[in-house]
C-alpha cells in the first residue's frame, strides 16, 4: 500500500511539472520587442512556440511523447491542428507592432503567397515540396551559414536592419539536429494554420 502511495505521489509530481513547464506568457516577448532586441526575441518566440506545439502533441499522446518529429506529414498535422489561434495571433500582433510590420506571421505569410505557395496549400493534395520550402528559405535569407554550424549566433543574425522583410520571427524552434531544411516545412504548417486562423 505504501509503495501505491509513493508511485501516486510520484506519477502526481511528474504531471505538475510537465504542466508547469508548459505555462508561458508574452510579457518578456514584448519586453524585448519594444527595446529593438531581435534576436533575444527570436529565441524568446522560439522557446513560446516550443511550448505551444509540445502542448499541441500532448495533447494527444500525452506526456512522454514531447518530442516532434518534424519530418511526418502526420506529425506536421498533429502539431498545426491542435495550436490556438489565439496564439499565434498574439505572437504576431507583437512581432507586427514593434517592427513596423517588418515581420511577424503576416508577413511571412505575405511572402508564402506571393511565392504561390499558399495556392498550393489550398489545393486539395496540399502539394507542398521541398523546392517550395527552399524558395521560401532563400527569400527570408534563412539559409545562409547553415553550413558552417553557425545557426541562431549573432554573426548568423547578421544586421537585422539588413535583413528583408519576414526574416523574423525565424524557424529557430523548428530546425532539427542535422540542419536540414525540416524547419521551415515545420513554419510552412504554421503559417498556413495562421491563415486559416484569419479565414
Amino acid at each position: 500500500m505504501r509503495l501505491l502511495a509513493i508511485m501516486f505521489l510520484c506519477l502526481v509530481t511528474l504531471a505538475t511539472l510537465h504542466w508547469k513547464s508548459k505555462q508561458f506568457s508574452y510579457h518578456r516577448l514584448e519586453e524585448l520587442l519594444l527595446q529593438n532586441n531581435w534576436i533575444e526575441a527570436d529565441k524568446e518566440t522560439s522557446r513560446i512556440i516550443g511550448k505551444l506545439t509540445m502542448k499541441a502533441v500532448d495533447k494527444k499522446f500525452f506526456f512522454g511523447y514531447s518530442r516532434l518529429d518534424l519530418f511526418g506529414l502526420d506529425t506536421l498535422e498533429t502539431l498545426t491542428s491542435d495550436l490556438q489561434c489565439e496564439n499565434l495571433q498574439e505572437i504576431d500582433g507583437l512581432w507586427s507592432k514593434y517592427s513596423s510590420e517588418k515581420f511577424g506571421f503576416t508577413a511571412q505569410l505575405n511572402i508564402l503567397y506571393r511565392l504561390g505557395i499558399v495556392a498550393k496549400l489550398e489545393g486539395q493534395r496540399k502539394s507542398l515540396n521541398y523546392q517550395d520550402v527552399d524558395k521560401f528559405e532563400k527569400e527570408l535569407q534563412w539559409l545562409q551559414s547553415l553550413s558552417d554550424g553557425s545557426f541562431a549566433s549573432k554573426s548568423w543574425y547578421g544586421s537585422i536592419d539588413k535583413k528583408p522583410v519576414g526574416f523574423l520571427p525565424s524557424y529557430l524552434w523548428a530546425i532539427s539536429n542535422s540542419r536540414k531544411s525540416i524547419g521551415g516545412g515545420a513554419v510552412i504548417s504554421v503559417l498556413d494554420k495562421f491563415r486559416q486562423c484569419r479565414i
